[in-house]
């Protein structure tokens, strides 16, 4: 073979592999693209999924919130109702009173009454004042009767007034009952269908976008915990080094604040996970160092035990019944009942009744509230986990919770 051919063949060949190369080379980068957008559809479906969730959630404790205010403007209705009752009752007494004074007064001459006197003639001196005596007497008690029958007429018509208020306040929180429960509902089928449509379009691929977000959650979670930890107890250290006077409580205060570094997570109630952008804790709470923190209720773990018992049972809005359905507040007050602690049934009413604590002093048992203003609560179990109530699709679950969301810790008891 001669110099020119194989110099030829040697070309033919690169020439070749470069034509392979790059027919290769793009569909490669191509392919690549494309598990790429597909995944960043998948990541942007669950975004939707937890925003559509977290609008139904909303909307769902603006409902919890306007039944409220009506179970109590209900109250009030019944509560003037009887008031009126009483007082008409009353101005029949008093009516009563004074037409018996007047008869026994001035007309039958009653005895018994003392008044007898004021009918018959005065025959010494000491009749004549016995006489003005009794009148007095007949007057002072029929003035005393008048006075309290006008007040009482005065109550009678303020309350009637009164009655009239709260019975049109009812009928307004009546219709916003019903124009939230209709706006709930609607939020919540379109949260539903939504996660339906996407499971079915991504199938796997969303369960396991789903999935990663719990484990990235669940990592920052324990992490933040651990980092708490050690500013807590590099905190008591300097304290003791300090001997307890003011500079090592400085330090105390100083290190601790972290804003929430850990112990809780915050239970997003979309799509079976949370947003894997907002696991910044440092959002919620203020620290507790330095302060009193009450101690874990003793019946902290009969309510963690209580609340995993029900994962796997329906959601159904203001509903608190084991084995069939929960909503979210139902479900923490039910499992704090279990353990011997009333809660009420509304997430904001639970927080105002609990023990504030700081995120990175969170423990099992603890409530974990979400959003601003609250709109969603959980039973912090450990671990960076928590049990609730999310929503019609997913019921009652045990899930890792979403830091960013998370605007208070409450301890029961």
């Amino acid at each position: 073979m001669g110099i020119w051919q194989r110099h030829r063949r040697r070309t033919t060949a690169i020439l070749l592999s470069a034509g392979l190369l790059a027919g290769f080379l793009p569909a490669t980068v191509a392919r690549a693209d494309q598990v790429s957008d597909a995944k960043a559809a998948v990541s942007l479906a669950q975004d939707k999924i937890d925003q559509l969730q977290e609008q139904a959630d909303r909307l769902g404790a603006d409902l919890e919130d306007a039944q409220a205010a009506l179970v109590d403007a209900q109250a009030a209705v019944e509560e003037s109702k009887g008031r009126i009752a009483e007082l008409e009752g009353k101005l029949d007494q008093l009516t009563g009173a004074l037409g018996d004074l007047a008869v026994k007064t001035f007309i039958s001459g009653d005895q018994t009454s003392g008044t007898g006197s004021l009918l018959t003639g005065a025959g010494t001196v000491t009749e004549v004042v016995e006489r003005e005596e009794y009148a007095q007497l007949a007057m002072s008690e029929g003035q005393s009767s008048t006075d309290e029958m006008d007040a009482t007429l005065t109550d009678l018509d303020n309350e009637q007034k009164n009655l009239k208020t709260r019975q049109n306040k009812a009928e307004q929180l009546i219709e916003t009952v019903k124009n939230n429960q209709a706006a709930t509902d609607k939020a919540q089928k379109r949260a539903d269908d939504y996660l339906v449509a996407t499971q079915q379009k991504y199938g796997q691929a969303l369960v396991d976008e789903a999935a990663r977000r719990q484990r990235e959650l669940l990592a920052k979670a324990k992490a933040e915990q651990a980092a708490a930890a050690a500013r807590i107890a590099k905190a008591a250290a300097n304290k003791s080094k300090g001997g307890g006077n003011t500079g090592g409580g400085a330090a105390v205060g100083g290190t601790s604040n972290n804003g929430g570094g850990g112990g809780n997570t915050g239970g997003d109630t979309g799509g079976g996970d949370t947003s894997g952008d907002s696991g910044n804790s440092g959002g919620s709470g203020n620290s507790s160092a330095g302060k009193y923190v009450p101690p874990p209720s003793p019946g902290a773990g009969g309510a963690v035990q209580a609340a995993q018992s029900q994962v796997g049972v329906g959601y159904s809005y203001a509903t608190a019944s084991p084995g069939v359905a929960f909503d979210c507040s139902g479900l923490t007050a039910w499992a704090w009942e279990q353990a011997g602690v009333s809660l009420p049934h509304q997430s904001r009413a639970q927080y105002a009744a609990t023990n504030h604590v700081s995120p990175s002093e969170a423990q099992p048992g603890d409530l974990i509230f979400f959003y601003s203003p609250i709109s969603h609560v959980g039973l912090y179990i450990g671990g960076g986990m928590m049990v609730d109530a999310a929503n019609h699709t997913l019921g009652v679950r045990q899930t890792a919770v979403n830091w960013g969301k998370v605007v208070g810790v409450g301890r029961p008891g």
